[in-house]
């Protein structure tokens, strides 16, 4: 019948596909972005300074962002000022070909070009030294003043790791990793200083692109989610049963006295010698 087939479903869903290494769902908020080498870039961006207008004073923010480009802060634990990251998807163009609108012909799709790279957006968290003003301002300028032609020259680009993790009984694995060749960034969103209370910290977006990138699934996985042979224990739900089933009552034997506790004689005798109004 249908409502078995339901029901069977339902019990497959979570005892068949949920519990499994390779379909149980990741907990959220599990990945890290890992530069390769940022400090290689403040070369650039100090030159880039060099040929902004100095007659108002002259643009320094270098030692600053060596402060926040430590280890500490961008290796051990990947880039700790990173709080968002938009992952880009993939697709192309698929175009309709021929002439023929009348008559009840179907015209097919023709393979118009892969589409290009996206935009990635990532979004920082502004602390005493901001990371975006100090480190992120000065790599947009540099990208403006020597980037987006053939050079080797000048440094001003460099490749992002993203990694994202799954938690096991036998600890994290890395279950998805992409690689951003080439990433520069072109733009960081302005900020707005304003005497209202602010009740979270502030979050500045800053825009990048990058040459190509590749994914990989496998390295670093668990052989248990790869081979999907082990059944997580997380969920321990049985099939349901919605068939009717009667109320079950202990049965109580007459034939052996019942003790009570004295506190509940006491509390029967008050009720039995207790005045009663009709």
């Amino acid at each position: 019948m249908a409502t078995d087939l339901v029901k069977s479903n339902i019990y497959e869903f979570l005892q068949g596909f949920l519990t499994r290494p390779a379909t149980a769902i990741p907990k959220g908020a599990q990945w890290i972005v890992s530069f390769d080498d940022l400090n290689s870039i403040l070369p650039s961006i100090k030159k880039a300074y060099d040929y902004e207008p100095n007659n108002i004073g002259k643009w320094s923010t270098t030692n600053a962002a060596s402060t926040i480009l430590t280890k500490a802060y961008q290796d051990n634990r990947g880039c700790m000022f990173c709080q968002a990251i938009g992952l880009p998807g993939e697709s192309m163009t698929a175009n309709v070909e021929g002439n023929i609108v009348s008559n009840a012909f179907i015209r097919s799709y023709v393979g118009g070009g892969r589409n290009a790279f996206p935009i990635m957006r990532m979004t920082f968290i502004d602390t005493n030294i901001s990371f975006a003003d100090s480190f992120l301002r000065g790599w947009a300028l540099s990208t403006a003043n020597f980037g987006m032609i053939a050079r080797n020259d000048i440094v001003y680009r460099t490749n992002l790791n993203c990694y994202k993790f799954a938690i096991t009984p036998e600890g994290p694995f890395i279950i998805q990793t992409m690689k951003f060749k080439d990433i520069c960034c072109i733009s960081v969103s302005e900020e707005e200083y304003t005497y209202s209370p602010g009740t979270s910290p502030v979050l500045r977006e800053a825009q990048f692109v990058y040459n190509n990138y590749m994914i990989d699934t496998e390295q670093g996985n668990s052989s248990e989610i790869l081979l999907n042979k082990r059944v997580v224990p997380p969920y321990r739900v049985k099939p349901p049963d919605f068939r009717y089933q009667p109320e079950y009552r202990p049965q109580v034997s007459l034939d052996k006295p019942i003790s009570l506790s004295p506190e509940a004689v006491a509390a029967a005798e008050i009720a039995r010698t207790a005045p009663r109004f009709l």
